[in-house]
């Protein structure tokens, strides 16, 4: 936790805000944390290699549409959860065994509604 604490503080500080959304559906806290992992999402490093953090940033950010299409009910929601799952899946060799448990934890969470949300 330390190394993440150092070198990408700010992703660290958008689960917090993620906690934070998941108690009180903020906006302000989801468009804060939102902006914060777009960041790290696309950032790109020397050698246009993607980000070490690009996969926890990539996770936090589907956890974080997911909840707000709970929240609000809104269709672009879900919509947005899923693109960001598709692209955190398509980082992902179809042989990794987190390939086919992100789409189980994230079909389950469907189902059962908010409860599940901090597996992913």
């Amino acid at each position: 936790m330390y190394q993440i604490c150092t070198r990408f503080p700010s992703v660290v500080l958008a689960k917090s805000l993620f906690h934070c959304f998941y108690l009180t559906y903020s906006d302000d806290d989801y468009n804060v944390g939102m902006a914060i992992l777009d960041k790290a999402i696309s950032f790109r490093g020397p050698g246009d290699t993607p980000s070490p953090y690009q996969e926890m940033a990539l996770r936090t950010a589907v956890k974080f549409s997911y909840i707000r299409f709970h929240a609000s009910g809104e269709p672009k929601c879900l919509e947005q959860a899923i693109d960001l799952l598709r692209t955190l899946l398509d980082g992902i060799s179809l042989e990794d065994p987190r390939h086919d448990a992100f789409i189980r934890l994230f079909f389950r969470e469907w189902s059962n509604g908010r409860t599940a949300c901090s597996s992913i």
